[in-house]
């Protein structure tokens, strides 16, 4: 600006000349600032903003984060019975998505397995608010141990099962529809309805309860009400296993009735 100054004096150009000159130089030079000024407030602001939208990613990734944290730890309150049980069990939660965005809930957030955890290893859980309504699903896996009682040997049909042919066994409990025994003494006795190979879990469907009478044994007919109690001697006209209804023949009667299998030798008639 000296420069021009200094060149319009030396020139002899008027005063009035000079000061309009001045003048124009003096604006530019305010406009440039006032230019830069803005650019640097537009600057500012955007610098503000993403800090902001920085804030609400973080934000949103921690309540994804205690989302998991409270799923997880009901989880394992369901499934601490499994312990008394003796069971062994893994899970797995599945993903929850980190930029899914929720409602602070007002109500308490009500979790729920919805199937039963024996039936399969594949679940899900429901996260339920009501205030405000919001639903979200998140997958479960979970794999449940436990002893198990197989066939220790090959067992043949028609067999009365004895502590020798059985043996506990760990296995995966929630990947198979059929009952299970898990204690030796609750199938020792009873029969095999056919050949159980090898290592093959017990169930029940694959069992049956031995005969405690068979066709022409001599037997005990009990028969009570709350006045009178009377025993009299019968002939079984058919096998019954317990608790099984048998054809019987009184034989101070040569009546024949039906009565309820309760013991070896002794069967029940209810009056």
């Amino acid at each position: 600006m000296l420069a021009i100054i200094d060149q319009h004096f030396k020139s002899g150009a008027p005063i009035a000349l000079f000061l309009t000159i001045l003048k124009e130089i003096l604006y530019r030079d305010m406009q440039t600032k006032i230019m830069t000024l803005l650019f640097d407030l537009l600057r500012l602001s955007l610098l503000l903003a993403s800090g902001s939208m920085f804030t609400q990613a973080f934000a949103d990734t921690l309540k994804t984060d205690q989302l998991r944290q409270m799923t997880e730890e009901f989880v394992r309150s369901e499934l601490l019975p499994l312990a008394e049980k003796q069971h062994r069990y893994d899970f797995l939660i599945g993903n929850i998505p980190p930029k899914l965005k929720f409602s602070d809930c007002d109500s308490e957030i009500v979790f729920s397995i919805r199937r039963r955890i024996y039936q399969s290893p594949n679940n899900t859980i429901e996260l339920k608010c009501s205030s405000p309504s919001w639903q979200l699903f998140v997958p479960l896996t979970i794999d449940i141990y436990g002893d198990v009682v197989v066939a220790a040997t090959s067992i043949p049909k028609n067999t009365l099962i004895q502590p020798r042919h059985l043996e506990l066994k760990e296995q995966q409990l929630n990947v198979t529809r059929y009952a299970h025994y898990d204690e030796i003494d609750l199938v020792t006795g009873m029969l095999s309805k056919r050949t159980i190979k090898q290592g093959s879990a017990i169930t029940p469907s694959r069992l049956q309860a031995p005969n405690l009478i068979s066709r022409g044994d001599q037997v005990i007919i009990s028969a009570k009400s709350n006045i009178i109690a009377i025993q009299m001697k019968g002939e079984a006209l058919n096998s019954g296993a317990l608790g099984e209804q048998i054809s019987v023949k009184n034989l101070s009667s040569d009546r024949i009735i039906r009565a309820q299998v309760v013991e070896r030798g002794r069967v029940a008639v209810l009056m």
